[in-house]
């Protein structure tokens, strides 16, 4: 089964949307929790 080159590239800019989201969510959730430790130790 041969999938059409349209189709390909649509599933490559959705995973590409979909992988920058995540990592934007990841990437913000880890900086967040290395903030609240520091200040945790600080007090």
């Amino acid at each position: 089964m041969m999938i059409p080159t349209y189709a390909f590239l649509a599933i490559a800019i959705i995973l590409a949307i979909v992988i920058g989201r995540a990592g934007t969510i990841l990437r913000e959730n880890i900086t967040h929790d290395l903030k609240k430790s520091r200040s945790e130790k600080l007090l």
